[in-house]
């Protein structure tokens, strides 16, 4: 499990939350359309390779503290099978 935290910019906080919402909803032939579009158009492959794994978690949240900075949580879970022989 991977946890992450990052500051963004204030005024990419709406744009970053549209995106991860659409990527994050995308199933099936969406989500392969999207894929390759994306490796088409020279786009960033990332979250769309995480959306495509099927035993992945892949949870955020964008915060607001009180000095009115913005903040990324990310929580990414990835199931690589057993780990034993």
């Amino acid at each position: 499990m991977i946890f992450t935290k990052n500051k963004i910019l204030s005024d990419d906080v709406l744009s970053l939350k549209f995106l991860l919402k659409r990527i994050t909803g995308l199933i099936g032939n969406d989500l392969e359309s999207e894929y390759k579009d994306a490796i088409l158009n020279g786009k960033s492959l990332g979250l769309l390779m995480i959306q495509r794994l099927e035993e992945s978690k892949f949870d955020y949240k964008i915060e607001i503290n009180q000095e009115n900075e913005s903040w990324l949580h990310l929580q990414l879970a990835i199931n690589y099978g057993s780990t034993t022989n």
